[in-house]
């Protein structure tokens, strides 16, 4: 059977081919039932809360009172915060989509590519906690106790130029702002750069034109449909976004519409719901807007795609430009994840924040506190990582489920994806709203468990966990299954024995991927989180406003550590089961 996996894995039928017999399906309908549970209860967990904190906002004593909007709708602030969270998405988004589509273009168009490490570099910020991005660009960019302006007072500024960095400003929000879209971007981009027909390239270029205006005049608007949707999609994650103004437009007084939505929940006793639901409305009905337009111009646009002729893929020679944009490259790593940390690493590490390094007074008292004498840290990181295994797990073991019943169904399967992909369509802000007021109170009164928590994490994390279960069991083909049942296996057998070690890699890195997500929640966590079942996001936000900033970057590097640690882990034993089971050199299933 393992020479079986081994020799045809990638298979020969079409994607959409259901992986197991309908006979079988129909000979076994408790498969059925459970995903149909599954996908009820997922869409349960979506719309009621949802729906039951708009209720309880907008009705009072049975009628619909309209007031607590209307006030909202009509305070003198509300302007000022709305054009403040556009203003950061929009410039934000756009630099990120100039520098994702510049990477892109390199890594697939040119000689510059990086291989493997090309493909990662843009994703990285993906793989640590945006948290722990945000409070490393505080240590570094602070305007007098950063660590760049010390460089700068040490080297360059000894000429007597005085360049000062300030990342507590518009221009550092934006700034940090697109160092999380990046990856959204790139995604998106890169999948449409990859499918341009190369002669249409070589063509500009032998007519003449140079490289610069055959990228501007053929390969960009060739995937210009990619490029409206990736702004579109970074729009509505930026709307929403939490950790990054919680931690920067704070310290810059820039009012963030999340974060104010947060502090009118966490910030004031009694909390002002019907303040907070209303703002969460305001967004949500904003994202729609947006997740409309973005399904209209995917319907309507025409992507770069693959036809049936020759598909060339000639890299662009640069020539003397070709280390230069590698060099650029390997900075953006430097800039998004090697200084951050650091300065992470340093602050954690000094007896107080200080931009001057003093290697022999380095200690390990902030690391001591949090993790053996401050008993909220300690239990605010066991509960983080039980409920980031605990919660990755079974949203893989979820989603994994309902792929499977998908990839079987292609009449019923597309409802079900939906259901899948529908909390996307909604903020982290509105999800966690909705999960306090509809799970706090009687009858469940879940307020500030652990429950609570994973509940609204699974719900938050499952559209991740469908993209990532879906892509491990598209590389199954059918014939394998065929095969196996042709032999006198049994459906339980054939998933063992085929299904099973074929996609667990893939579900495995999407667990990893999950985990790392929910180890570093800020939004959900903030609101939902309490004394009694702290997590990291609930603590770090209290380090962060008491200024205790040693601590708060011991308890950043510890996640990060542990992020990394399960990634690297994860990754380290698909490359060896892989390799143990033949499946190294084999290409997966499109």
């Amino acid at each position: 059977m393992k020479a079986q996996i081994g020799q045809r894995f990638s298979g020969t039928g079409s994607p959409a081919t259901p992986i197991i017999s309908k006979g079988t399906l129909e000979r076994i309908p408790f498969f059925a039932i459970l995903s149909w549970s599954l996908a009820g209860l997922m869409l349960f967990l979506i719309v009621y809360p949802v729906g039951w904190g708009i209720i309880r906002a907008f009705t009072k004593g049975g009628e619909i009172d309209l007031s607590s909007f209307a006030a909202t709708l009509t305070a003198p602030w509300l302007p000022r915060v709305l054009f403040n969270t556009l203003a950061a998405v929009v410039c934000g988004g756009a630099l990120a989509l100039v520098t994702a589509s510049i990477f892109a273009w390199l890594n697939e168009r040119t000689d510059a590519r990086l291989g493997i490490v090309g493909d990662l570099l843009p994703l990285i910020p993906l793989l640590l906690p945006t948290v722990a991005l945000a409070i490393g660009w505080i240590f570094l960019g602070s305007p007098t106790v950063g660590f760049i302006n010390r460089w700068l007072d040490l080297t360059i500024n000894q000429l007597g130029l005085g360049i000062r960095v300030n990342i507590q400003t518009w221009g550092g929000l934006i700034f940090v702002y697109a160092l999380y879209f990046v990856p959204y971007v790139y995604v998106i981009v890169a999948s449409a750069l990859r499918n341009i027909d190369g002669s249409l390239e070589e063509a500009s270029r032998a007519s003449g034109a140079g490289l610069f205006m055959t990228m501007r005049r053929v390969s960009l608007p060739a995937i210009r449909p990619a490029l409206i949707g990736a702004m579109l999609l970074i729009t509505m994650v930026g709307m929403s976004l939490y950790s990054v103004p919680a931690i920067i437009a704070t310290r810059a007084n820039i009012d963030i519409l999340s974060v104010r939505i947060i502090q009118t929940m966490t910030n004031e006793y009694p909390p002002r719901t019907d303040e907070a639901v209303s703002l969460a409305s305001l967004l949500l009905v904003f994202i729609f807007a947006v997740w409309t337009l973005h399904r209209r111009v995917v319907s309507k646009g025409h992507y770069a795609q693959i036809s049936g002729k020759s598909n060339r893929q000639a890299a662009i020679l640069l020539g003397a430009w070709k280390w230069p944009a590698r060099l650029v490259m390997i900075g953006y790593l430097a800039i998004t994840s090697i200084l951050p940390v650091f300065a992470l690493v340093i602050v954690s590490l000094q007896p107080f924040w200080s931009p001057r390094i003093s290697w022999s007074s380095l200690t390990l008292a902030h690391y001591e506190r949090i993790l053996f004498t401050k008993q909220l840290t300690q239990k605010a990181l066991f509960d983080s990582l039980l409920l980031g295994v605990t919660g990755g797990v079974t949203a893989m073991v979820i989603a994994g489920i309902l792929a499977l019943y998908i990839r079987r169904n292609a009449s019923s399967g597309p409802i079900v994806d939906g259901v899948t992909k529908f909390p996307a369509a909604f903020s982290h802000v509105v999800i966690g709203i909705g999960f306090l007021v509809a799970f706090s109170g009687p009858p469940l009164h879940l307020a500030g468990t652990l429950l609570i928590l994973f509940l609204a994490y699974i719900v938050m994390y499952l559209p991740e966990a469908s993209i990532a279960a879906s892509s491990a069991f598209a590389q199954v083909g059918k014939e394998l299954v065929e095969a196996s049942e042709v032999a006198g296996a049994g459906e339980a057998r054939t998933f063992r024995k085929i299904i099973m070690p074929l996609t667990l890699p893939g579900m495995l890195s999407g667990a990893a991927l999950v985990f790392v997500l929910m180890i570093g929640e800020l939004t959900a966590s903030s609101m939902l989180a309490g004394v009694r079942y702290p997590v990291i996001g609930f603590v770090i936000i209290d380090i962060w406003e008491s200024g205790q900033f040693g601590e708060l970057a011991a308890v950043a590097t510890t996640i990060t550590v542990l992020a990394s640690a399960v990634i690297a882990s994860v990754f380290g034993w698909m490359h060896y089961y892989r390799r143990r089971h033949g499946l190294g050199a084999q290409k997966a299933q499109a």
